[in-house]
Protein backbone atom coordinates (compact mmCIF):
# COMPACT_ATOMS: atom_id res chain seq x y z
CA UNK A 1 0.00 0.00 0.00
CA UNK A 2 2.61 2.40 0.76
CA UNK A 3 4.46 1.93 -2.86
CA UNK A 4 0.89 2.47 -4.60
CA UNK A 5 0.23 5.76 -2.28
CA UNK A 6 3.43 6.73 -3.12
CA UNK A 7 2.65 6.61 -6.64
CA UNK A 8 -0.73 8.44 -6.77
CA UNK A 9 1.03 11.47 -4.78
CA UNK A 10 4.12 11.45 -7.78
CA UNK A 11 2.11 10.97 -10.69
CA UNK A 12 -0.22 13.52 -9.41
CA UNK A 13 2.23 15.90 -8.79
CA UNK A 14 4.59 15.73 -11.84
CA UNK A 15 2.74 13.52 -14.01
CA UNK A 16 3.69 10.26 -15.87
CA UNK A 17 6.98 11.05 -17.33
CA UNK A 18 8.56 13.23 -14.95
CA UNK A 19 7.75 10.70 -12.41
CA UNK A 20 10.75 8.81 -11.92
CA UNK A 21 10.65 4.70 -10.35
CA UNK A 22 13.67 6.23 -8.04
CA UNK A 23 11.18 9.06 -6.71
CA UNK A 24 8.27 6.89 -5.76
CA UNK A 25 10.79 4.25 -4.15
CA UNK A 26 12.01 6.93 -2.14
CA UNK A 27 8.82 8.40 -1.18
CA UNK A 28 7.60 4.80 -0.18
CA UNK A 29 10.87 4.51 1.44
CA UNK A 30 11.85 1.18 -0.58
CA UNK A 31 14.79 0.47 -2.35
CA UNK A 32 14.44 0.52 -6.09
CA UNK A 33 14.87 -3.12 -6.48
CA UNK A 34 12.24 -3.69 -3.98
CA UNK A 35 9.94 -1.66 -6.14
CA UNK A 36 10.89 -3.94 -8.85
CA UNK A 37 10.18 -7.04 -7.89
CA UNK A 38 6.81 -5.53 -7.37
CA UNK A 39 6.12 -4.01 -10.27
CA UNK A 40 7.97 -4.57 -13.36
CA UNK A 41 8.06 -1.05 -15.32
CA UNK A 42 6.22 2.10 -14.11
CA UNK A 43 3.22 1.72 -16.93
CA UNK A 44 2.60 -1.35 -14.74
CA UNK A 45 3.03 0.41 -11.33
CA UNK A 46 0.37 3.07 -13.03
CA UNK A 47 -2.02 0.85 -14.46
CA UNK A 48 -2.15 -1.16 -10.90
CA UNK A 49 -2.76 2.29 -9.15
CA UNK A 50 -5.37 3.64 -11.73
CA UNK A 51 -6.82 -0.03 -11.25
CA UNK A 52 -7.09 -0.15 -7.66
CA UNK A 53 -8.83 3.69 -7.64
CA UNK A 54 -11.74 3.02 -10.02
CA UNK A 55 -12.37 -0.45 -7.97
CA UNK A 56 -12.65 1.30 -4.77
CA UNK A 57 -14.95 3.74 -7.01
CA UNK A 58 -17.06 0.21 -7.84
CA UNK A 59 -17.04 -0.95 -4.03
CA UNK A 60 -20.22 2.29 -3.90
CA UNK A 61 -23.01 0.42 -2.64
CA UNK A 62 -26.93 2.14 -3.50
CA UNK A 63 -29.48 1.77 -0.82
CA UNK A 64 -32.35 0.25 -1.23
CA UNK A 65 -35.23 2.46 -1.73
CA UNK A 66 -39.37 3.11 -2.13
CA UNK A 67 -39.93 6.41 -3.70
CA UNK A 68 -38.63 8.69 -5.95
CA UNK A 69 -37.54 11.12 -3.40
CA UNK A 70 -35.76 8.00 -1.88
CA UNK A 71 -33.88 7.18 -5.32
CA UNK A 72 -32.88 11.37 -5.79
CA UNK A 73 -31.07 10.95 -2.39
CA UNK A 74 -29.51 8.01 -3.19
CA UNK A 75 -28.65 9.38 -6.23
CA UNK A 76 -27.26 12.39 -5.08
CA UNK A 77 -25.45 10.94 -2.57
CA UNK A 78 -23.53 8.34 -4.97
CA UNK A 79 -22.41 11.22 -7.38
CA UNK A 80 -21.11 12.97 -4.19
CA UNK A 81 -19.02 10.23 -2.78
CA UNK A 82 -17.32 10.09 -6.28
CA UNK A 83 -17.04 13.21 -6.88
CA UNK A 84 -15.52 13.89 -3.59
CA UNK A 85 -12.69 10.92 -4.39
CA UNK A 86 -11.83 12.06 -7.80
CA UNK A 87 -12.02 15.96 -7.30
CA UNK A 88 -9.21 15.31 -4.07
CA UNK A 89 -5.64 14.86 -4.01
CA UNK A 90 -4.27 12.65 -4.95
CA UNK A 91 -6.49 10.94 -7.28
CA UNK A 92 -7.26 14.42 -8.82
CA UNK A 93 -3.33 14.63 -10.01
CA UNK A 94 -3.86 11.22 -10.89
CA UNK A 95 -6.46 11.73 -13.40
CA UNK A 96 -4.64 14.53 -15.07
CA UNK A 97 -2.05 12.67 -15.68
CA UNK A 98 -3.93 9.65 -16.77
CA UNK A 99 -5.81 12.47 -19.18
CA UNK A 100 -2.48 13.15 -20.69
CA UNK A 101 -1.32 9.86 -20.89
CA UNK A 102 -4.22 8.93 -22.96
CA UNK A 103 -2.88 10.76 -25.91
CA UNK A 104 0.10 8.50 -26.15
CA UNK A 105 -1.29 5.24 -25.09
CA UNK A 106 -4.44 4.72 -27.47
CA UNK A 107 -4.92 0.92 -26.87
CA UNK A 108 -4.21 1.06 -23.04
CA UNK A 109 -6.77 4.02 -23.09
CA UNK A 110 -9.75 1.64 -24.69
CA UNK A 111 -8.74 -1.01 -22.40
CA UNK A 112 -9.28 1.60 -19.19
CA UNK A 113 -12.62 2.90 -20.39
CA UNK A 114 -13.99 -0.54 -21.11
CA UNK A 115 -13.07 -0.76 -16.96
CA UNK A 116 -14.58 2.98 -16.10
CA UNK A 117 -18.25 1.40 -15.51
CA UNK A 118 -20.74 1.57 -12.99
CA UNK A 119 -21.79 -1.66 -12.51
CA UNK A 120 -23.46 -1.22 -8.89
CA UNK A 121 -25.85 1.55 -10.40
CA UNK A 122 -26.42 -0.50 -13.22
CA UNK A 123 -28.08 -3.06 -11.28
CA UNK A 124 -29.50 -0.62 -8.87
CA UNK A 125 -30.90 1.02 -11.82
CA UNK A 126 -32.46 -2.31 -13.03
CA UNK A 127 -33.70 -3.29 -10.04
CA UNK A 128 -35.85 0.14 -9.78
CA UNK A 129 -36.83 -0.81 -13.47
CA UNK A 130 -38.37 -4.29 -12.23
CA UNK A 131 -39.88 -2.38 -9.16
CA UNK A 132 -41.47 0.07 -11.45
CA UNK A 133 -39.76 2.68 -9.58
CA UNK A 134 -38.12 4.27 -12.34
CA UNK A 135 -38.49 3.35 -16.24
CA UNK A 136 -34.48 2.13 -17.26
CA UNK A 137 -34.75 -0.16 -20.30
CA UNK A 138 -30.79 0.17 -20.92
CA UNK A 139 -28.91 0.21 -17.12
CA UNK A 140 -26.01 0.02 -18.56
CA UNK A 141 -26.86 3.55 -21.15
CA UNK A 142 -28.63 5.04 -18.03
CA UNK A 143 -25.73 5.09 -15.69
CA UNK A 144 -23.47 6.50 -18.81
CA UNK A 145 -25.58 9.07 -19.21
CA UNK A 146 -26.26 9.87 -15.46
CA UNK A 147 -22.11 10.09 -14.73
CA UNK A 148 -22.44 12.24 -18.11
CA UNK A 149 -24.36 14.69 -16.29
CA UNK A 150 -22.53 14.87 -13.35
CA UNK A 151 -18.99 14.55 -14.33
CA UNK A 152 -19.73 17.44 -17.71
CA UNK A 153 -20.21 19.80 -15.27
CA UNK A 154 -17.99 19.36 -12.04
CA UNK A 155 -15.32 16.72 -13.44
CA UNK A 156 -14.14 17.19 -17.00
CA UNK A 157 -13.83 20.90 -17.01
CA UNK A 158 -11.07 20.78 -13.98
CA UNK A 159 -9.43 17.90 -15.37
CA UNK A 160 -8.78 19.53 -18.21
CA UNK A 161 -7.89 22.82 -16.50
CA UNK A 162 -10.68 24.90 -17.84
CA UNK A 163 -11.99 25.84 -14.03
CA UNK A 164 -10.21 24.41 -10.63
CA UNK A 165 -12.93 22.40 -9.08
CA UNK A 166 -16.13 23.26 -7.98
CA UNK A 167 -16.68 24.64 -4.23
CA UNK A 168 -18.57 22.60 -2.18
CA UNK A 169 -22.11 24.88 -2.81
CA UNK A 170 -21.57 24.56 -6.16
CA UNK A 171 -20.98 21.04 -6.45
CA UNK A 172 -24.10 20.23 -4.14
CA UNK A 173 -26.12 22.24 -6.85
CA UNK A 174 -24.64 20.92 -10.23
CA UNK A 175 -25.43 16.99 -8.28
CA UNK A 176 -29.28 18.11 -7.41
CA UNK A 177 -29.93 19.82 -10.86
CA UNK A 178 -28.13 16.53 -12.44
CA UNK A 179 -30.07 14.47 -10.12
CA UNK A 180 -33.32 16.14 -11.02
CA UNK A 181 -33.28 15.62 -14.79
CA UNK A 182 -31.84 11.94 -14.50
CA UNK A 183 -35.09 11.30 -12.25
CA UNK A 184 -37.07 13.06 -14.38
CA UNK A 185 -36.20 11.65 -17.67
CA UNK A 186 -36.55 7.97 -15.96
CA UNK A 187 -39.71 8.90 -14.02
CA UNK A 188 -42.46 5.28 -14.57
CA UNK A 189 -45.26 5.69 -15.77
CA UNK A 190 -43.81 8.11 -18.86
CA UNK A 191 -43.82 7.10 -22.30
CA UNK A 192 -39.74 7.63 -22.21
CA UNK A 193 -38.08 6.42 -25.88
CA UNK A 194 -34.95 8.37 -24.85
CA UNK A 195 -34.23 5.70 -22.30
CA UNK A 196 -35.21 2.59 -24.70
Amino acid sequence: RAILDAAAGCFGASGFDACSMEAIGEAAGVTKPTLYAYFASKEQLFDTLLRETFARLKDDALPDVDSVDGIAAALVAHAKGHMRMLLGEPIFGLIRATAAEVMRRPEWAQELMAELGDPGLERWLAELDRRGLLRVRSPKAAAEIFWSLVKGQLFYPAVLGLRPPAAARERARVLKEAVRVFVDAHAAGQANESSR
